[in-house]
């Protein structure tokens, strides 16, 4: 079984954020490259699924630096709102990406040069699914939030049925099934949070706090 260490909590603190921070901006990365791809001549060129596969590896990296270049400071305690933060950055970078990537993983890596249908795609699914993904972003970092400051968080039905919801518009039928098969395989995650977010707060030591008090204290 995994051992959370209190004097470790820094170090992964600044793991997550660079991780979400790096997602983000990958997602932003492969948006340009297929908008700049699709207008460009030839099109298919594969250039948005090496941005995916980079995103990806450029998040681990960055978290695995940020990770070992704490830990070889002493930077003193976290603060309640960079804890908070933590869950929250990455929790948007996910709901950005993991969707995405998962299309990608079934619907166009599988056989010879699918790659090179993923601009097309990731298009289609900006105009089907656009409002989806920022609906999930928002209500998961809502929360991440929450539970990382000792709340009880959105249910996870509620953020599910919610996402599929905002998937139905502007194409009820096809927005909502794409929205609804994808949000199932990422439902295991949502119910990890409880458990993971409540160790590394059991790790930190820290109370359950109103709004107010962690804005002053952080």
């Amino acid at each position: 079984m995994f051992t959370y260490r209190p004097d470790r909590v820094a170090a992964r603190t600044a793991a997550r954020l660079a991780f979400g921070a790096a997602l983000i901006l990958g997602t932003i990365a492969l948006a340009i490259v297929v908008r700049t791809s699709l207008d460009a001549s030839p099109r298919g060129t594969g250039a948005a699924a090496a941005a995916l596969g980079w995103t990806w590896l450029a998040a681990i990296g960055a978290a695995a630096g940020a990770y070992t270049t704490v830990r070889a400071r002493d930077v003193g305690p976290v603060s309640p709102a960079m804890f908070t933060a933590s869950f929250a950055v990455p929790a948007v970078g996910f709901a950005l990406l993991v969707p995405i990537s998962i299309h990608y993983v079934i619907g166009c890596g599988i056989g010879p040069g699918r790659s090179s249908e993923f601009e097309d795609w990731v298009a289609m699914s900006a105009l089907v699914a656009g409002l989806a993904h920022v609906m999930f972003a928002v209500l998961l970092a809502i929360r991440a939030t929450q539970l990382a400051r000792g709340r009880k968080g959105l249910a996870v039905g509620w953020v599910f049925w919610s996402t599929v919801a905002a998937g139905s518009i502007p194409f009820p039928l096809v927005g909502s099934a794409v929205v609804a098969i994808t949000g199932l395989l990422v439902l295991p995650f949502l119910y990890a949070m409880d458990g993971f977010i409540a160790h590394e707060r059991a790790a930190l030591a820290l109370p359950a706090l109103p709004m107010a008090e962690i804005a002053i204290r952080g």
